[in-house]
C-alpha cells in the first residue's frame, strides 16, 4: 500500500491558535473557491480566538468584513454566564437584569419582564429559542415568544428535538411531575419525580423517552409507554433510526443494561463494577456496543451481547458506516492500541481518532511514537514526516483520501493523503 502526501505549509510566530489557521487560509483564499479553506474550517474549533499571521500562498486576497449589530445590552446588565449562540452563529440570546428583575433579550429585543429566567436555547435549525421563568411564583416556559401554561415547579430545561418542530419540558402540579410535549401534558398518570436529566428525543424527532419515578422505584417512560420497575435507570439512548432504544438500570443490587425493553446479562454490585453503559448503535440501528468498568480498571466491551476481552481500558468505540465493522483504542501496561473487528492491532505509546473510511474498507487514526505523532491506517505509519502535534480530527475525503491538520516546530500544516 503505497501512501502519497501533500502538505500546506502554514508558518507561525506566535503560540498555537487553531481559528488563526483559518484566518491565514481565508487571506489567501475566497472561502467560496477554495477546496482546502474549506478542509481546515471543517477541523477547527469554533471556540478559539482569531489572530493573524503571514501564510505562504502563490496568490493573496482582501477580505471583506460586514459588522452587523444584533444585540446591545446598554441600560441593563447583562448575566454573561446566559449568553446563547444559536447553532449557526447568526443569533444571539441573554438574561439581562434591571431594577431587580430579570428579562430574557433575543436578538437584541427585551422580552416581558420576570422573577426568574433560565435555560436559554435554540433549536437545532436555528430558527426557535426557549427558555423557562418564573412570575407570581408560577414557572412556566417560554417558546418563541409565546407564554406556555404555569406550573408551581419546572425541570432542566425546554429541549427541541432534531427537526426543530417539536419542543418538551418537565413540569409539576403540586408535588406531581409530569411531561409537557408540544405543549401539551401527557396521557400517562403524574409521577413522584422526574430525571432531571435524560428527557430525550429520538433522532426521527418522532418519540419522547424520559425516567420517572413513582413509590419509590424508578422505570423508563418510552412514548408514554412505561417500561419494567427498577431500584434506578439512566442513560437513556436513541438508536440512530429512532426504533430501538437502551438503557443502564438497577435492582436487587444488579445491574444490567435494557435494551428494546429486554434485560441483558447483569453484573453483581458487589463484584466492584464502577459503570455501565456508554452505548453505540451502529448506523444501521442493528447493532450495539456498550462498555463495562470494574473498579479494578478492568474494563471490555460488550458487542453485540457477547463480552470481548478484558483490558486496562477503553475508549473511542465506533462502528464502520455499512455497520458491518467495529473498532476502539484499548490499554494494557503503558501501551495503546486499536482493537479492528477483534483483532489487536501494533502497541504505541497513545492512540486516539479512531475513523472509517465511508467505504469502511480502511480505518485510520492518530498514534504517538519515539518521534512524535502519526496517522496509522491498515497497519503502517505515515513515512517520513512525524508530528509535534494533531489539531481536530481524520476527515476521510473519499474511499482512498483523507486530510488532517497537524503541527511541527511552529508550523501548521494541512496534510493531504492518498492510499495507493
Amino acid at each position: 500500500m503505497k501512501r502519497l502526501m501533500l502538505v500546506l505549509i502554514v508558518s507561525v510566530c506566535f503560540g498555537p491558535s487553531i481559528m488563526a489557521f483559518a484566518a491565514a487560509l481565508d487571506d489567501g483564499y475566497r472561502a467560496s473557491k477554495s477546496k482546502d479553506y474549506q478542509k481546515a474550517a471543517d477541523l477547527l474549533s469554533p471556540s478559539s480566538v482569531f489572530a493573524s499571521f503571514e501564510a505562504k500562498q502563490e496568490q493573496t486576497g482582501k477580505r471583506e468584513v460586514s459588522e452587523t449589530i444584533i444585540s446591545r445590552s446598554a441600560g441593563s446588565e447583562l448575566e454573561r454566564s446566559s449568553l446563547k449562540t444559536s447553532p449557526d452563529s447568526r443569533r444571539v440570546a441573554y438574561v439581562s437584569k434591571r431594577d431587580n428583575n430579570l428579562f430574557a433579550v433575543v436578538d437584541g429585543t427585551e422580552q416581558p419582564l420576570c422573577d426568574f429566567v433560565s435555560g436559554l436555547v435554540f433549536s437545532p435549525d436555528s430558527r426557535r429559542i426557549a427558555y423557562m421563568a418564573r412570575k407570581d411564583n408560577k414557572f412556566f416556559a417560554v417558546v418563541d415568544g409565546k407564554e406556555q401554561p404555569p406550573y408551581d415547579n419546572f425541570g432542566s430545561g425546554v429541549i427541541f428535538s432534531p427537526d426543530s418542530r417539536r419542543f418538551a419540558y418537565q413540569a409539576a402540579k403540586g408535588k406531581k411531575w409530569f411531561t409537557v410535549v408540544d405543549g401539551k401534558e401527557q396521557d400517562q398518570p403524574p409521577y413522584d419525580r422526574i430525571g432531571i436529566s435524560g428527557l430525550i428525543f429520538s433522532s426521527d424527532s418522532r418519540r419522547v423517552a424520559y425516567r420517572a419515578k413513582r413509590d419509590e422505584n424508578w422505570f423508563a417512560v418510552v412514548s408514554s409507554n412505561e417500561q419494567p420497575l427498577h431500584g434506578s435507570v439512566w442513560e437513556l439512548v436513541f438508536s440512530p433510526d429512532g426504533q430501538r432504544i437502551a438503557y443502564t438500570a438497577r435492582r436487587d443490587n444488579k445491574f444490567f443494561v435494557v435494551v428494546d425493553g429486554k434485560k441483558q446479562p447483569p453484573y453483581d454490585d458487589l463484584s466492584g463494577l464502577l459503570d455501565l453503559g456508554n452505548f453505540v448503535f451502529s448506523p444501521d440501528s442493528r447493532r450495539i456496543a456498550y462498555m463495562v468498568v470494574f473498579r479494578d480498571l478492568k474494563q471490555f466491551v460488550v458487542l453485540d451481547g457477547k463480552e470481548q476481552p478484558a483490558y486496562r481500558g477503553l475508549s473511542n468505540l465506533v462502528f464502520s458506516p455499512d455497520s458491518q465493522r467495529f473498532a476502539y483504542v484499548a490499554h494494557r501496561g503503558l501501551k495503546r492500541f486499536a482493537v479492528v473487528d477483534g483483532k489487536e492491532q501494533p502497541p504505541y505509546d497513545f492512540v486516539s481518532g479512531l475513523v472509517f473510511s465511508p467505504d469502511s474498507r480502511r480505518v485510520a487514526y492518530r498514534a504517538r511514537t519515539a518521534d512524535g505523532w502519526s496517522v496509522i491506517i491498515k497497519g503502517k505509519e505515515a513515512a517520513p514526516s512525524s508530528y509535534n502535534d494533531f489539531i481536530g480530527t481524520i476527515v476521510f475525503d473519499s474511499p482512498d483520501g483523507f486530510h488532517y491538520l497537524a503541527r511541527k516546530g511552529d508550523a501548521y500544516y494541512l496534510v493531504e493523503e492518498r492510499i495507493k
